[in-house]
C-alpha cells in the first residue's frame, strides 16, 4: 500500500560513479529532483558488501522543488567498492535511497590487454614497470579456470598464448599487494 499523504523526503534521480584514472581518484554523484524535510546525506563505502564506513556527510536542502546536484571524490581503492547513499530527515529518520558498485583502478598500476579481441595469442601489459609479482587467472564465463600464472615483478609486459582454448569471452583476474583487477577478454 501507498501513502500518497506523505511526501517522499527525496527524489534521487541519479547516483552514479566515474572512474578518474589519471588522478587515482573516485568520483560519486548523485541528483535530486525535490527534497522535503531533509536534513543531510550520508555517503557510506565498502569493499565487501557488507560492513560500511562512513566516507562523508553533506547537507541537504532541506524542503526544495528544484534540481540539486552533489558530487564527492574518494581516493581509487583498485577493488570492487560499493557505495550507498542514506538520506536523514530532519526527525532523524534515515533511509538508503541508493547503491552502487565501482572497480577503478589507479593509472599505474592498470593493465592493459593488447589485442583485445584476439586469436588466442595476446599481451598483458602494466603501464609501468611491474614492481611486485602479480597472480593471474583466466576464467570461462561459465567459471573454468583456463590458465592461471604468476606474472614476475620487474617486467611492463607478457605474451600469452591460449592454443586451442575456443572462442569466446573470458575474465582475466589480477591479484598483487597493491591491485585487484578484473578485465574482459575476446577470443
Amino acid at each position: 500500500l501507498v501513502n500518497n499523504t506523505m511526501p517522499l523526503a527525496v527524489d534521487l534521480s541519479l547516483f552514479a560513479v566515474d572512474c578518474d584514472s589519471e588522478n587515482n581518484k573516485t568520483e560519486i554523484s548523485w541528483k535530486t529532483e525535490s527534497e522535503h524535510d531533509l536534513d543531510y546525506f550520508e555517503l557510506q563505502y565498502s569493499t565487501d558488501g557488507q560492513t560500511f564506513y562512513t566516507l562523508e556527510m553533506v547537507p541537504a536542502q532541506g524542503n526544495n522543488s528544484s534540481t540539486n546536484h552533489y558530487n564527492i571524490f574518494d581516493h581509487t581503492r583498485n577493488e570492487v567498492t560499493y557505495y550507498r547513499l542514506l538520506e536523514f530527515d530532519f526527525d532523524g529518520k534515515s533511509t538508503e535511497i541508493g547503491k552502487v558498485t565501482s572497480l577503478c583502478t589507479s593509472k599505474e598500476n592498470d593493465v592493459i590487454l593488447h589485442p583485445n579481441p584476439s586469436n588466442g595469442k595476446f599481451t598483458l601489459s602494466f603501464n609501468e614497470k611491474n614492481t611486485v609479482d602479480t597472480e593471474f587467472e583466466i576464467v570461462s564465463m561459465e567459471g573454468r579456470t583456463i590458465l592461471q600464472d604468476v606474472l614476475s615483478k620487474g617486467y611492463s609486459g607478457y605474451s600469452i598464448d591460449l592454443g586451442t582454448v575456443p572462442p569466446g569471452c573470458y575474465l582475466i583476474r589480477l591479484n598483487n599487494s597493491s591491485a585487484h583487477q578484473i578485465k574482459f577478454y575476446i577470443l
